[in-house]
């Protein structure tokens, strides 16, 4: 039964880590620009699906592929703001929320004709590594390192350099880091490009340890909010915590219950955070 648990837990982190990733880019825009993206399903399968071609196309490793959605991730984000999000920047929260609904429509029925509704996954590198008693599937464990590369990455980032030290400005006080000389409008470009490449990422990784479609954006949208939620709006660390917590929820409900009830109680966990503690684990309020 220990080493049941173990595995459990295991399997929760290895998973969970990805889901952390995935909501890194969701509460950086979230929590910076206010905007609240209902696509971030659709960014996420995008890196999916850019694995997924250049692995059954072009024949190219998935390790290329999760480092050719970083400048993917660029050019996407980059685009995505200019054309649309720089828009509706500090408009009514119904105005983004419409926007990136219709955003969200546009990629999912791009996805649903090119890629059609077939349910795919990349079948790489099946190896599993033993640990004592535990059995780690050596793709999950290349996706935590990726995700623990990225997100030290992102630390380094936001802790020794201006435009991260700008980027944390503005998380807490927007009117007195313009006051102070920030370039507002960079920083929110630069947070939106940062969050859609971590978007981009976590796909690719999802591509090779679950299997997705087009459908699946709005679940894993649904997780990416649970965890913005759960972590704390705007919060990078409380996002990848609230995305492993995420994880081992599920994995606990999968093995000791049923893998159907695993989405039922991961928005349980929403709605008792929402109630209980609604500022999540490190006390930021969620707008």
């Amino acid at each position: 039964m220990f080493a049941l648990l173990l595995q459990v837990i295991a399997n929760g982190l290895l998973i969970g880590s990805i889901y952390g990733l995935a909501a890194l880019g969701l509460t950086l825009v979230w929590g910076i620009m206010d905007v609240v993206n209902l696509a971030h399903g659709e960014f996420i399968l995008v890196g999916a699906y850019l694995c997924y071609w250049l692995f059954a196309g072009w024949g190219i490793s998935p390790l290329v592929s999760f480092a050719l959605s970083i400048p993917l991730g660029v050019l996407f984000g980059w685009l995505v703001h200019v054309v649309l999000i720089r828009q509706v920047v500090g408009k009514p929260a119904l105005t983004t929320l419409l926007l990136t609904f219709g955003l969200s429509i546009l990629l999912n029925n791009l996805m649903l004709n090119i890629f059609t509704p077939d349910v795919r996954m990349i079948r790489w590198s099946q190896q599993s590594i033993l640990v004592g008693p535990l059995v780690l599937p050596s793709t999950r464990l290349i996706a935590f390192g990726i995700v623990l590369l990225l997100t030290a990455a992102l630390y380094l980032f936001l802790e020794r350099t201006y435009p991260g030290r700008g980027i944390r400005a503005l998380m807490q006080d927007a009117e007195a880091a313009a006051a102070l000389g920030v370039n507002t409008a960079r920083i929110l470009l630069l947070s939106f490009v940062i969050g859609t490449i971590f978007a981009v990422v976590a796909g690719a990784l999802v591509s090779v340890v679950l299997p997705f479609e087009p459908a699946s954006a709005l679940p894993l949208a649904i997780v990416a909010f649970v965890v913005v939620v759960v972590g704390g709006l705007g919060r990078p660390l409380g996002a990848m915590l609230g995305g492993i917590l995420v994880g081992t929820v599920e994995s606990f409900t999968g093995t000791f219950i049923s893998q159907a009830y695993a989405p039922a109680t991961v928005s349980f966990l929403l709605i008792l955070f929402l109630l209980v503690r609604p500022a999540g684990l490190f006390g930021t309020t969620v707008r």
